[in-house]
């Protein structure tokens, strides 16, 4: 079996927000209203492996109700969240994982945390991951959850539009030598 390797970035972090959450229909209404003041809530640039420069970031979308959904330029994955303080919280995510051969092999578990800064603007995080007993069988790597990894993240703020330094579409560009233009030569 050859498994396709996606990054482990965008997939950690998706991960980390699915599995120890309580289900978002479970939640009492006062779980939901503590969670949509969460300091977690929101959009993020979610980093997970901060010492890679090559791997790319993700848009990591937590909302009140306990759903994450993490967006990537390869990919995108889902999970859940619950707050475990005052800025801290617990996720988990559910990657599918695919063979070229055999198809949906399971899914990758990644669990973590992370605790957001005092200001609201950053959190840092740890997570596990946990191949599906498929890879682990094709590939021999331990089974059980590896790591830790590490995650960061910097909140997205509304930006007002600046500006304009040019139209959209830009207009295209004058050939050389069209009527009108003088010849350099």
């Amino acid at each position: 079996m050859r498994i396709t390797r996606h990054t482990l970035g965008g997939t950690v972090l998706a991960c980390l927000l699915l599995a120890t959450a309580p289900l978002p229909g479970v939640l009492a209404a006062d779980d939901s209203a503590a969670m949509a003041e969460h300091p977690f809530v929101g959009v993020w640039v979610a980093d997970s492996d901060p010492g890679d420069e090559i791997e790319g970031n993700e848009l990591s979308i937590v909302d009140p109700d306990g759903s994450v959904v993490n967006v990537r330029p390869d990919a995108s994955n889902a999970g859940v969240w619950a707050p475990t303080g005052e800025r801290s919280a617990d996720m988990t995510f559910y990657v599918p994982m695919t063979d070229p051969e055999a198809g949906f092999v399971g899914f990758m578990l990644i669990r973590g945390d992370a605790v957001v800064s005092e200001d609201g603007q950053t959190f840092r995080g740890t997570w596990t991951i946990e191949f599906p007993s498929a890879v682990v069988a094709a590939t021999g790597m331990p089974a059980g959850q590896l790591g830790p990894g590490e995650v960061t993240g910097r909140r997205v703020n509304l930006e007002s539009m600046g500006t304009p330094v040019a139209p959209w579409p830009l207009p295209a560009p004058a050939e050389e030598g069209a009527a009108g233009e003088e010849s350099s030569e």
